[in-house]
């Protein structure tokens, strides 16, 4: 019986230190990972170079900031962007991620 629950603590041991280890991945490298996947996203779905200088997402508090989104022309245009934007918050209701329609309450633009 001892050596049932000693095994039963280091299992619970490890499943609490991985989800710790888990939860400062999701901090640090988090971010970077939604900023690489929406200018990839972006760049497939409108075939031109999209970058973005940072982004920072808060899925708790419903808010998401962009800093230096750049939307490149395609070749043969005038001018070699489409869009500038210097900054970006947009501030969402949370419930309507889940719904067809996602409603915003608050968006600063900076240009």
């Amino acid at each position: 019986m001892k050596l049932i629950n000693k095994i039963l603590e280091y299992m619970l041991l490890i499943i609490v230190v991985l989800l710790v280890i888990s939860i400062v991945i999701i901090l640090f490298v988090g971010q970077y990972l939604i900023k690489v996947g929406v200018e990839t996203a972006a760049t497939k779905a409108l075939n031109v170079g999209v970058d973005i200088n940072d982004l920072d997402l808060s899925i708790f508090n419903g808010t998401l900031g962009i800093d230096g989104l750049v939307i490149k022309n395609p070749p043969g245009y005038n001018y070699k962007n489409l869009l500038e934007m210097g900054n970006c918050h947009l501030k969402i209701d949370i419930k309507s991620l889940l719904s067809e329609t996602v409603k915003s309450t608050r968006l600063d633009l900076m240009v």
